[in-house]
């Protein structure tokens, strides 16, 4: 009876192991998270107006500025100015989403996690590569 409790806890600490290893590569991936979250719509807009992407803080002044006109809760803060990009920050978007997706492009096919669970990871790769495609091509 102790051998079979034995086996049985090596299994349980062997799937804990597994089941950690398997949950820090979803987080590898879900650190791509953006790529379906954020509207990319809203991103070129954002990116075509001032050179880059509003983000937490600074979208909150925006929508009190240009939604609520309550200008004078922003006489502390910085002012959110139009600034257009310039051609190298196009080109840095472009480079920066083209180094994603080659990121994405070197990952294996499959992982194997403690040597047993197998995780086939062509359909994520493939639908991770079309998202930042489509963020490449806006």
């Amino acid at each position: 009876m102790k051998e079979l409790d034995h086996c049985r806890l090596k299994i349980m600490e062997r799937l804990r192991e597994t089941m950690k290893d398997a949950n820090d590569w979803k987080e590898e991936v879900e650190e791509n998270s953006y790529l379906w979250l954020d509207d990319r719509k809203e991103h070129m807009r954002q990116f075509l107006l001032y050179g880059r992407s509003l983000e937490g803080k600074t979208i909150f002044l925006f929508d009190i500025k240009f939604q609520y006109s309550i200008e004078s809760e922003l006489e502390n803060h910085e002012q959110i100015k139009e600034t257009p990009p310039n051609l190298s920050q196009f080109q840095n978007q472009i480079d920066l989403f083209q180094s994603i997706y080659n990121d994405i492009d070197n990952w294996d096919q499959t992982f194997i996690f403690n040597s047993w669970l197998r995780v086939d990871a062509r359909p994520i790769k493939r639908q991770l590569l079309i998202l930042v495609t489509k963020w490449i091509d806006l």
